[in-house]
């Protein structure tokens, strides 16, 4: 979904095919900049383009100078760290997953929520949970989930009545020994949560 607005209202509409690159180029300038992990480990940083190569399946373009591009074989490191704790949240450090705890066999993902600089604050981001509630429904989908990492996120999945599962807190995630972030650059945000809402089926 994206948002619409002028005047103080706003109206929300499906992303299309032809719509995609602008949703991307939204994303960088929006999500990737506030987020606060990706923040956090500099992870997008300005001028970062990650773009597939036609006929060059495991090569990213990473940068580009005046004579030639700057490719990247894999992902980044930063970006595994990133994997590897969306996974020990989402899966409680491998001990077990939603679908195990909740006994469901599919769910509805909000996979990224985010809104620009100046519709913050005007209720999108609540907007966007609500419908994201709407289409579970009308999927008959049992559950919706959100691994919500910022406070905000956090905060509009509680307001919607979601009950957490697994959390992570950030000042205390270690990774092969290491402190992953660091606490006083997380701020307001302190803790990665995986929330989630049943769906009751009329």
């Amino acid at each position: 979904m994206s948002e619409e607005g002028g005047c103080g209202d706003f109206q929300l509409t499906e992303i299309s095919e032809a719509t995609f690159p602008n949703v991307l180029i939204f994303l960088r300038e929006h999500f990737f900049p506030n987020e606060p992990c990706a923040k956090a480990l500099d992870l997008c940083p300005h001028g970062y383009t990650q773009v597939p190569e036609d006929g060059d399946q495991g090569s990213q373009e990473i940068g580009e100078d005046d004579k030639e591009k700057i490719k990247c074989l894999g992902n980044p490191v930063k970006l595994e760290k990133l994997y590897k704790f969306f996974d020990d949240l989402t899966m409680n450090y491998g001990k077990s997953s939603i679908f195990e705890e909740l006994n469901v066999k599919e769910v509805l993902d909000i996979f990224i929520l985010c809104t620009s600089d100046e519709m913050s604050g005007r209720g999108v981001g609540t907007a966007l949970v609500k419908e994201s509630l709407d289409v579970a429904k009308r999927q008959k989908l049992p559950l919706v989930t959100c691994m919500a990492l910022s406070a905000f996120s956090n905060r509009i999945c509680v307001k919607l009545d979601f009950k957490k599962l697994f959390s992570v807190d950030y000042g205390s995630y270690t990774q092969d020994g290491t402190t992953l972030f660091e606490a006083n650059k997380m701020k307001p945000h302190t803790e990665g949560v995986l929330l989630y809402k049943l769906i009751q089926q009329v």
